[in-house]
């Protein structure tokens, strides 16, 4: 068993603890226990050194949701756990405040002593890089598809004075709709007019040539060259700077020259202006959509004014850990004027003790619509697989429905309507349960729900096997 593989079944012995716990009411644990209950978790979609994002079903809405779990304990490098976890409450924050087509939505948030959780929409498709390798490299029409719809997210990111500092081929994923979806907030921070910003962010590959110098930055323009790396590497296949010497590579960096023989004339040009190695005379966002190979006039997001009541500036100054606004000091007004701004659609919630608490209270979909009536039994059941399917083809036996299988699904008729029955596996809990569908009216699904969750405890307890 390698490194990678120990840490996953450490994570999910201790988030099983979580869904198992039972302590008093209100404590964090308790909250996120209660919350993991709504989602089945299925499979790792991608594993990291301190986080796991697990594929899941949102079992209120139906509808599937990756789930991003963060080890609160677990450090690499020399930063601190604050600085840390300001990071990611500003992932989480800036996440579920940006409203974009081309950026994935965060849908909650909660946590336990040990744990961050994440939920965030389910991207069904590829990343971007698995299509590069696949292909070896994009065609210029496919490029300029994925590039335009990247460039209107960071675009309507910039009107925000939010920087993402780690757009790269790993943070693009490509949905079933073949549209581009831009993911990972956790570097992003913001910038104004005036000011400039010093912390080295982001991809060596990916890199803008003042991050890797250590020279101050306004912020849009390193998001520009990154962009710049990314088109390139959809055209060519490769990325246009590369050696194993370190030194060497840092030096083809911030010389800034790439090599466009192989590309059309358009293209290049393009190219070569976002990977000006000078930040100044670097090509703007506004000026990437008038280029001749995009051609998109009027396309920039523009900053609109907007009129912010004090008490909505002092919310959001909190939740972001007075990042705007300390003692006299204001910083980012801007950006503090416009994520304010976004709010206008969004409930305000209460500022509590704990501003953590106070995120996690903002950052929860208060406005669930179920449009089915859902049965779940998802606390699952600790059997093995194959009793679990006997089980439930003897309760259908028991109430005399007749059933087929289909697509993995069980499926009966019952009160004269389709009843549609699945097992699922929760990878953290490592249960086995049934997940229910049906339209049939709530007096009629409470009656099969009762009649179900009777038998297949009944069924668990004759096998030795607790209910969780």
């Amino acid at each position: 068993m390698d490194g990678a593989e120990r840490t996953d079944n450490i994570d999910r012995a201790n988030v099983q603890a979580v869904a198992e716990t039972t302590v008093l009411v209100g404590t964090p644990q308790t909250e996120a226990a209660a919350r993991l209950k709504n989602y089945v978790v299925k499979d790792i979609v991608e594993s990291g050194t301190t986080s796991h994002v697990y594929e899941g079903l949102d079992c209120r809405s139906k509808k599937p949701v990756a789930i991003k779990v963060i080890n609160r304990r677990k450090y690499v490098g020399l930063e601190k756990k604050d600085l840390r976890e300001n990071r990611i409450f500003r992932e989480v924050l800036v996440s579920f405040l940006l409203d974009h087509q081309n950026i994935v939505k965060l849908r909650e948030f909660f946590f336990t002593d040990e744990f961050f959780y994440l939920v965030f929409d389910y991207v069904k498709g590829d990343q971007l890089l698995k299509r590069i390798v696949t292909t070896k490299k994009l065609s210029e029409a496919t490029a300029k598809k994925y590039f335009t719809q990247v460039l209107s997210a960071i675009s309507y990111c910039h009107s925000h004075y939010l920087v993402h500092r780690d757009i790269k081929i790993e943070n693009i994923l490509i949905d079933r709709d073949d549209t581009a979806m831009l993911i990972d907030f956790g570097l992003s921070n913001f910038y104004e007019k005036e000011g400039f910003l010093g912390t080295f962010c982001g991809s060596l590959y990916f890199a803008a040539p003042e991050l890797l110098s250590g020279h101050p930055y306004q912020g849009p323009e390193v998001d520009v060259w990154s962009l710049g790396v990314v088109l390139y590497v959809m055209v060519c296949g490769k990325v246009p700077f590369d050696d194993k010497n370190m030194q060497t590579l840092y030096q083809k960096i911030i010389s800034g020259e790439v090599d466009t023989i192989n590309l059309s004339e358009e293209v290049g040009s393009l190219i070569k202006r976002m990977l000006d190695p000078d930040r100044n005379t670097r090509i703007t966002i506004a000026e990437v959509f008038k280029h001749r190979w995009i051609r998109k006039d009027g396309a920039i997001q523009e900053k609109k004014k907007v009129h912010v009541d004090s008490s909505t500036a002092v919310y959001i100054n909190y939740l972001f850990g007075e990042q705007f606004m300390k003692g006299e000091k204001n910083r980012h007004p801007e950006a503090l004027l416009s994520l304010c701004s976004l709010l206008q659609n969004k409930p305000i919630g209460r500022i509590l003790p704990s501003r953590l608490e106070s995120i996690v209270d903002f950052v929860s979909d208060k406005r669930l619509q179920i449009k089915k009536t859902v049965i779940k039994h998802w606390q699952g059941h600790k059997i093995r697989e194959d009793v679990l399917v006997k089980a439930l083809e003897t309760i259908f036996r028991e109430m005399g429905l007749p059933f087929e299988i289909s697509a993995g699904k069980y499926q009966c008729v019952a009160y004269s309507q389709t009843v549609s029955l699945q097992i699922v596996k929760n990878r953290i809990t490592d249960a086995y349960g049934i997940e229910i569908e049906t339209r049939l009216n709530k007096a009629q699904a409470k009656e099969l729900e009762a009649f179900i969750k009777r038998r297949l405890k009944e069924i668990a307890a004759a096998h030795s096997l607790n209910n969780l």
